[in-house]
């Protein structure tokens, strides 16, 4: 807990339900065989790492899948946009008027 918050976990309001939580999250990675715990301690496995680049791997394919997401709603925004002008739905004032007079 101290590694992840400070010392100061210890004057929070919720501090030991957060030190339960911690606890309740490294057992159960205990429980499928990704830490082992020895002497009040915990110690990476394996197993673990490959978890851990798996998670990433998961977390950077999401954050790229958002972005895409994003960029294909402006994308349909505009070209909607541009159609409406098109179709002459929404007048505009010409922006380079080529026509001589």
């Amino acid at each position: 807990m101290t590694g992840l918050y400070t010392m100061r976990w210890f004057l929070h309001p919720q501090g030991e339900q957060q030190q339960h939580r911690v606890e309740f999250y490294l057992n159960s990675l205990v429980e499928t065989g990704e830490l082992k715990h020895i002497n009040h301690k915990y110690i990476v496995t394996g197993k673990t790492l490959s978890t851990i680049e798996e998670y990433e791997e998961q977390e950077r394919k999401h954050t790229e899948n958002v972005k895409m997401q994003w960029r294909m709603f402006w994308l349909t925004v505009a070209v909607a946009t541009g159609t409406i002008i098109q179709a002459e739905l929404v007048k505009l004032p010409p922006i380079i008027d080529l026509t001589t007079k």
